[in-house]
């Protein structure tokens, strides 16, 4: 299907009554829903966030904690989950998560991936420049090969629209009540990204940004 107009909600990170209400008001302004990864560790109910995802069909990618999870590492910081924790249903699932997905939108092919490309640690900010962009050779990949005009991602939970040579950058943010929690609506056809944030768990608009 040509995508017109998704939602992108960023790491979730157990954060299963955010996503709930981030699904509810999205579902019928969009043509589908997307998360980019880090769906585990956190404080909420893990096994409520895949069952959301799963029920709702909506396409994943494996986040870095989910790569560690599977593979029983990096267990030793604060509110992780462990292989016990995850129902045997949401468990297989999780195991079947690519690292990238691609999206045909009406304006160009959009790749969907937690950090860059395969690489789920690395990553763009939004105040990047000169040596930090120039070393980056999985961003640098993604610029020389030409094959997406979007890429939408997640993993440093800030948000962020940034355009590089001919490929727009989206970071959806994240549902970490921590970090500032919202997610994005971005509109192929009208060339536009608009953030929410969470307030009191009340979704609030910011103004809509201009596609690069």
């Amino acid at each position: 299907m040509t995508l017109k107009r998704i939602a992108a909600i960023g790491d979730i990170h157990a954060e299963d009554e955010l996503l709930e209400k981030a699904i509810d008001f999205c579902r019928s302004q969009v043509d589908q829903i997307v998360t980019v990864g880090d769906i585990v560790d956190g404080t909420g109910d893990v096994n409520r966030c895949c069952v959301l995802l799963r029920e709702n069909k909506i396409p994943a990618v494996k986040g870095n904690h989910e790569r560690w999870l599977l593979n029983n590492e990096m267990r030793l910081f604060a509110d992780v989950h462990y292989l016990e924790d995850i129902e045997k249903e949401n468990l297989q699932w999780l195991r079947r998560l690519p690292s990238t997905l691609v999206l045909q939108a009406m304006s160009g092919k959009a790749l969907l991936c937690h950090g860059l490309g395969e690489n789920d640690m690395k990553t763009l900010l939004p105040d990047e420049n000169g040596y930090a962009l120039s070393s980056n050779e999985e961003l640098n990949k993604l610029l020389r090969d030409c094959e997406y005009r979007y890429v939408i991602k997640g993993h440093s939970h800030r948000r962020m629209v940034r355009r590089l040579e001919g490929v727009t950058f989206i970071n959806a943010g994240t549902l970490l009540q921590k970090h500032g929690p919202g997610f994005c609506i971005i509109d192929f056809r009208k060339q536009q990204v608009q953030f929410f944030d969470f307030i009191n768990f009340e979704i609030t608009p910011r103004d809509a940004i201009r596609l690069p």
